[in-house]
C-alpha cells in the first residue's frame, strides 16, 4: 500500500513541477518553480538510498557516474573551476538522473505513471484549446509575451512556453505512432496532419524535421526488401516536393535565414552566435572546452567568458537555448562524445528484449535534434517529461 501512496505522491509532484509556470502565475506560489531542483536532489538521494538498501547500484547509474567523473575532471583541468562547476554538472545530467530516479520506483509497476502521462496529454490539449479560444487574452492573463509566427499567434498552453508545448506534442505524436505498434498508414497520415497543424499554431519548426524520420522508421518497421526501398523513395520525393512548394512561405524563408545567420557572428541571430562561440571555445581549449558553469548554462551568468566573447549574458535567455552548444562550449569535443556515449548506451539498454524498439529510437533521435535548439537535457520541464516517457513501458531495462 505504501508503494502506491508514494508513487501517487511522486506523480502529483511531477504534475506540479511540469505545470509550475501556470501554477505560479495563477496562485503566485514561487516555490513551485524550484520543484525540478528538488526532484534533482531527490534523484541523487534515491540512488544513495537504493545502494544502502539493495547493496548495489541502480541500472545504468554506472554509465552516468562514469560521465560525471569525466566531466568533473574536464572542468578541473579547464581555465575556470568553481563550486558552481560541480552543481552545473548535476544540472547537465538532469535528464539521466531523472530517468534513473523514475526507473527505481516504476520499473515493474508503472500503471500510475502511465495514467499520469494521460493526464498530461489531457491538460496539454485543454491548454491549447483554451489558448485558441481566448487568443492574446490568455497570454495577457499569464503575463506572457504575445508573439506571432507565420502570421499566427504562438500558442503557449498551460505549459506557458511554446518550446515546452511543442516538445510535449512531439512526444505525444511519437507515443501515438510507435508505442502501441500501430500498423496503419492511414493512422500515421491523420496523426501527422494534426501534428503539423498543431506545430504551425505553436510556431515550432524543430519538430517538423522529425516527420520524415518518423515515416522512414514506420516504413522500416512494416516492410522489407523492394517494398521498403520503394516507400523510402516515395517519402523522399514527397517531402522534397513539399519543401520545394513551401519556398515562398514565411516559415521556409525564416528557416533558411537562420541557417545562413549561424555562419555570421554579426547577424544578430542569438542561437547562431552561441553555436559559433561554442565552436570557438572548443577549438581554443581543445579538446575539453572552457569548463562547467562557464558558457551557455544557468550557472554561467557571472562567467568571465562572456566578457571575453563580448556577449551580454544579462537577460539574454537565448544563450541557454542550445544544449549542444552549452556542452560543446563547456566540455569541448570530448564532452560531446561523452554525452553521445550516455545516450547511445541508454538506447542499447532500453532496446534489450523490448517489443517497441522504434519508440525508443524515435525518442533518442528527438533528443539529438531538439538539443540543437533547446536545453532538452537540462531544462526541468523537458528533462523530466522525457525521463517519464522513456519509462512508460515496464520491464524495459535488463538486469544484465
Amino acid at each position: 500500500m505504501y508503494r502506491v501512496i508514494f508513487k501517487s505522491f511522486f506523480c502529483v509532484l511531477l504534475i506540479i513541477t511540469l505545470f509550475s509556470n501556470i501554477i505560479d502565475n495563477i496562485i503566485g506560489i514561487d516555490i513551485v518553480k524550484f520543484f525540478d531542483e528538488f526532484l534533482l536532489f531527490l534523484s541523487v538521494f534515491s540512488v544513495v538510498l537504493y545502494f544502502f538498501i539493495k547493496l548495489k547500484l541502480p541500472d545504468y547509474f554506472n554509465n552516468v557516474f562514469l560521465v560525471f567523473i569525466s566531466l568533473l575532471f574536464i572542468s578541473f583541468l579547464s581555465p575556470i573551476f568553481t563550486k558552481e562547476s560541480v552543481f552545473q554538472i548535476f544540472i547537465h545530467l538532469k535528464f539521466f538522473l531523472f530517468f534513473i530516479f523514475i526507473r527505481i520506483f516504476f520499473k515493474r509497476d508503472n500503471y500510475i505513471l502511465k495514467y499520469t502521462f494521460y493526464l498530461i496529454i489531457f491538460l496539454t490539449l485543454l491548454g491549447l484549446f483554451v489558448n485558441l479560444i481566448f487568443q492574446v487574452e490568455f497570454n495577457y492573463f499569464l503575463n506572457h509575451d504575445v508573439r506571432y509566427r507565420n502570421g499566427l499567434l504562438r500558442m503557449i498552453g498551460f505549459q506557458v512556453s511554446p518550446n515546452n508545448l511543442g516538445l510535449t506534442f512531439m512526444l505525444i505524436y511519437l507515443y501515438a505512432i510507435f508505442y502501441n505498434n500501430k500498423n496503419s498508414f492511414l493512422f500515421l497520415h491523420l496523426s501527422t496532419v494534426l501534428f503539423i497543424i498543431v506545430n504551425l499554431l505553436i510556431g515550432i519548426r524543430t519538430s517538423l524535421v522529425l516527420i520524415p524520420i518518423v515515416y522512414f522508421l514506420f516504413s522500416k518497421k512494416l516492410y522489407s526488401g523492394f517494398l521498403k526501398y520503394f516507400i523510402y523513395s516515395s517519402v523522399v520525393i514527397i517531402f522534397s516536393f513539399l519543401i520545394f512548394a513551401s519556398q515562398n512561405t514565411d516559415i521556409f524563408k525564416r528557416t533558411v535565414n537562420n541557417i545562413t545567420d549561424i555562419q555570421n557572428l554579426n547577424s544578430g541571430y542569438a542561437r547562431g552566435l552561441i553555436m559559433l562561440n561554442a565552436l570557438q571555445l572548443s577549438i581554443t581549449n581543445f579538446p575539453i572546452g572552457s569548463g562547467s558553469a562557464t558558457y551557455g548554462t544557468m550557472l554561467s551568468k557571472e562567467s568571465p567568458i562572456y566578457k571575453e566573447l563580448n556577449i551580454n549574458a544579462n537577460g539574454n535567455l537565448a544563450i541557454y537555448d542550445s544544449n549542444f552548444s552549452s556542452i560543446l562550449g563547456e566540455f569541448g569535443f570530448l564532452g560531446i562524445l561523452l554525452f553521445i556515449y550516455l545516450i547511445i548506451s541508454l538506447y542499447k539498454i532500453l532496446t534489450y528484449d523490448t517489443k517497441i524498439p522504434y519508440y525508443y529510437l524515435s525518442l533518442i533521435i528527438t533528443i539529438f535534434i531538439f538539443s540543437i535548439t533547446n536545453p532538452v537535457l537540462m531544462n526541468g520541464y523537458q528533462a523530466l517529461l522525457l525521463a517519464m516517457v522513456f519509462n512508460l513501458y515496464p520491464n524495459n531495462i535488463s538486469s544484465k
